[in-house]
């Protein structure tokens, strides 16, 4: 049947096992791929191909020596041409946002990362690999439509699209180094970096953790909000986005001196 298909959407899961889904002509096929000639015929086909987030799939089959022949779009790619501020590799983002669907809602749970290279507990998942290729198929036109609205199809589809093969190939071959000057360099760095370090605490006049779940940038606006003499300055807690009532107290206290913040670009006010 698939040797008749001329284009399809496809959502590639692998784990213990491989699990593919693909959708074309309203129909969807679920695969279980653990032969090479398999994947060869479906990826080599002339049909034309249509994904999400291909790279890592990509790297997989190159060193099988397998191409993806007539890759006509990856909507990671597409999304990033389209608004390189809001970049979206997840299907299930996409999906969620766009449609309306949720697809984490038939995802095994079990298996909780799509990765080509973590080993993962063999799972069923052809239903979940089989919705994501149906919408990686519902969503396609609406991102081809916009990049031709944008006159974007030369950036897109000679430049962005060819760089999937081209960074996939550079990851499988990797690169040479200096095992013992790459050793040095990086205690160069570690010393510089605990000398920094040491100098803001003691600017801060105390110490916090740079690693903590809590973005240290809203650490350092409580801590010039102190050094300011604000009347109070609320203790950063364990919120979800700690940062707004600062910022917000920041705005409030109308200080008359400037401080010089960088703001995290997913923060809202």
């Amino acid at each position: 049947k698939l040797e008749h298909i001329s284009e399809f959407a496809f959502f590639a899961l692998e784990g213990n096992k491989t699990q593919i889904g693909i959708f074309s002509d309203n129909k969807v096929y679920c695969i279980d791929v653990n032969d090479d000639a398999t994947l060869k015929s479906i990826f080599e086909s002339e049909a034309k191909k249509y994904s999400i987030n291909t790279k890592p799939l990509y790297v997989n089959l190159l060193s099988k020596g397998i191409k993806i022949n007539n890759l006509a779009m990856d909507l990671a790619i597409a999304q990033y041409v389209i608004n390189p501020n809001f970049v979206v590799d997840d299907i299930e983002k996409l999906t969620l946002e766009k449609i309306g669907f949720d697809l984490s809602s038939i995802k095994d749970k079990e298996s909780d990362q799509i990765s080509f290279f973590e080993t993962q507990k063999a799972v069923d998942n052809n239903e979940y690999v089989c919705s994501c290729a149906r919408a990686v198929w519902q969503l396609k036109d609406g991102y081809l439509d916009e990049i031709k609205k944008n006159n974007q199809e030369k950036l897109f589809y000679e430049i962005e699209m060819p760089l999937i093969e081209v960074l996939a190939g550079m990851q499988i071959a990797g690169m040479k180094v200096e095992k013992n000057l790459l050793i040095d360099y990086g205690r160069e760095l570690q010393e510089k970096i605990n000398t920094l370090e040491k100098e803001i605490f003691e600017l801060a006049g105390e110490e916090f953790n740079w690693n903590e779940s809590l973005s240290p940038v809203n650490k350092i606006v409580s801590i010039f909000l102190t050094l300011a003499f604000l009347e109070s300055v609320p203790k950063i807690s364990s919120a979800s986005n700690p940062s707004i009532s600062i910022l917000e107290m920041f705005i409030a206290s109308k200080p008359s001196f400037m401080i010089g913040i960088c703001i995290p670009a997913s923060t809202s006010i």
